[in-house]
């Protein structure tokens, strides 16, 4: 169940919102690789500090020291993640509409644009649904 066509439909998008100005597809879609790429990061040990020996103060020791391998991601992760930043966008709709009904357009916009790539996962079978 590899997302990797998932991930190159989300740059070709992303590239495409740019080239059109389309801000609100370019904030979404940013957004979605960005919480994708945190979703992959490990909790990393505290890595072994060199002392003022002749290196930088603080740097780790060793070439690629710092380099740590990244969880792999399912569709089942993504579509958590876009369901979670739905469920987030629907509730700053609702606090919009309390501080007396302010203009929801790009919040639904948002959410269409979400929708769309949950469709594209169910379309492309990627979750294994």
């Amino acid at each position: 169940m590899n997302i990797d066509k998932l991930i190159k439909k989300l740059k070709a998008d992303l590239k495409n919102a740019m080239m059109s100005r389309d801000t609100v597809a370019v904030k979404t879609i940013r957004c979605l690789i960005s919480d994708i790429d945190n979703a992959g990061a490990v909790k990393v040990e505290q890595p072994e500090v060199m002392l003022m020996s002749g290196g930088i103060a603080g740097a780790t020791s060793g070439i690629g020291s710092s380099e740590v391998p990244r969880k792999e991601l399912f569709a089942k992760d993504i579509v958590e993640i876009i369901q979670k930043q739905i469920a987030e966008i629907n509730e700053s709709i609702s606090l919009t509409k309390e501080q007396s009904g302010f203009d929801i357009s790009e919040y639904e916009r948002q959410i269409e644009i979400l929708e769309n790539y949950l469709e594209f996962i169910e379309k492309e079978n990627l979750a294994g649904i």
